[in-house]
């Protein structure tokens, strides 16, 4: 199985959060919390390991690399997904 980090700020504007909504909801999880949980948070590493169904910083877990984060918003995905 290939892990592949998708997904964008949900803050930034409103195109970006169907990836990050249709990543959570393919694993089971509800897109709409996933989504809002990402938006209320202050760290801008924190995204959702959908594989795990659990958040984590991104970056520290070795989902993405600091080249990669820019401030996104991710959201890790067993399946692969283009990068938002």
């Amino acid at each position: 199985m290939t892990d592949v980090t998708a997904g964008a700020s949900p803050s930034c504007s409103g195109h970006s959060k169907p990836p990050i909504r249709q990543i959570a909801e393919n694993s089971g999880v509800e897109g709409s919390i996933v989504v809002g949980k990402l938006s209320d948070s202050k760290d801008h590493n924190q995204g959702f390991d959908a594989q795990n169904e659990v958040y984590v910083d991104m970056i520290k877990a070795g989902i993405v690399d600091s080249g990669e984060s820019g401030g996104a918003r991710h959201c890790r995905t067993p399946a692969r997904s283009p990068p938002c």
